[in-house]
């Protein structure tokens, strides 16, 4: 949904947030896929998955060549195909706002940093988000923060 000025923008609950915030209701947003033969239909996968999975997963199923750089997408064909007991080939997954990492989802796991507010979430027990635990799991935001750090140096240091 989005937010509009006068307040008619949408809703994505029991989600919170909107577009272009990096709260699960900006972030989430259903796929349809088809492909007769292929993706069994009325299925339906809640594995975490984007856009970025796009190009890696059309190259392997035609057998194209990826450029020879750093891709932050995966092959996501197993989720898509259906495999029995597929998961996300993404052990984290990092939302951006423009060029700004703001937040990591690890397991169950929600860390959103934004103008030095730390924000943590347990996305299993708060899919709205409205319950901030930061202060009650430091571990947790720790090992979050250094995945960020991490996740988001890499990536600037392979843009080309």
């Amino acid at each position: 949904p989005w937010k509009l000025d006068n307040g008619n923008g949408g809703s994505a609950l029991p989600l919170r947030g909107h577009k272009f915030q990096t709260y699960e209701g900006g972030m989430r947003e259903p796929m349809i896929a088809q492909w007769k033969g292929q993706i069994p239909a009325g299925t339906v996968c809640t594995e975490v998955a984007s856009t970025i999975d796009l190009l890696p997963t059309l190259a392997k199923l035609t057998g194209a060549q990826l450029p020879e750089t750093t891709l932050d997408g995966n092959d996501i064909w197993p989720l898509l195909s259906g495999q029995k007991g597929a998961k996300s080939p993404h052990e984290a997954f990092y939302f951006y706002k423009d060029t700004v990492l703001e937040a990591v989802r690890c397991d169950d796991w929600k860390l959103r940093i934004v103008d030095q507010q730390v924000e943590l979430f347990n996305l299993k027990t708060d899919i709205s988000e409205s319950q901030n635990i930061a202060q009650q799991e430091p571990e947790v935001v720790e090992r979050l923060k250094k995945m960020m750090v991490a996740y988001d140096t890499n990536l600037k240091n392979n843009l080309h």
